[in-house]
């Protein structure tokens, strides 16, 4: 027999975990018959069920002005419900996921869906990496710091390339950024970043581009 689930947490453990969202999530599961206004437990083989009603009727996201932008733009039917950092489908509480995603919807409404950075760290490469797993603006990396390859690599890059960010308050040595700012090829898509942090740098780029 399958067990029951108490409402109340399966809907927290579901994101819904502001009062306003929780109330909302109850009802659409009262609308569809998955559940009535008197139990307050439901059956562990309706899980799969109250997943894809959720999922089709309502949007969660946090009061961040940034997601509430997007969770407009991402809807179409669903109601939006605003939750905390942590339940939102857009950041999870990860202001760098946040800044990823309008960047990347951004990026490719202007055809942008290669990005060469240059210069960072391998720390700010992987979080760069992993924020944009699954999104249409693929990236690739060059270490600033390595000069002996730059030449051969900056042909490859620039040939891939949409655009190229000159990340200049890290590591960075001119000859490496040299090879790109010195190229007539990039015209007009290089831009140049100095802010600390992925999130803010990613800001940073998707405003010149904007």
């Amino acid at each position: 027999m399958a067990q029951d689930i108490a409402i109340a947490d399966l809907l927290t453990q579901e994101g819904f975990d502001t009062l306003p969202a929780f109330q909302t999530a109850r009802e659409v599961l009262i609308s569809k018959r998955l559940t009535n206004a008197g139990k307050t437990n439901i059956s562990a083989a309706k899980l799969p069920r109250v997943r894809d009603v959720l999922a089709g009727e309502l949007y969660r996201a946090c009061s961040d002005p940034l997601c509430q932008t997007m969770a407009r733009l991402e809807c179409g039917s669903r109601k939006i419900v605003t939750v905390s950092s942590a339940g939102c489908r857009i950041c999870g509480g990860k202001t760098s996921r946040r800044c990823m995603e309008a960047a990347s919807r951004l990026l490719a409404q202007h055809g942008i869906c290669r990005v060469v950075i240059v210069g960072g760290t391998s720390a700010d490469h992987d979080e760069i990496a992993r924020e944009a797993r699954g999104k249409s603006v693929k990236f690739r990396f060059v270490d600033g710091t390595r000069a002996g390859r730059a030449t051969k690599l900056a042909r490859a890059h620039i040939s891939w390339a949409d655009l190229v960010v000159i990340w200049t308050n890290k590591p960075l040595k001119h000859s490496v950024s040299n090879t790109y700012t010195g190229n007539r090829g990039m015209a007009g898509r290089i831009v140049y970043a100095n802010r600390t942090g992925v999130a803010a740098m990613i800001s940073q780029v998707a405003r010149q581009i904007a």
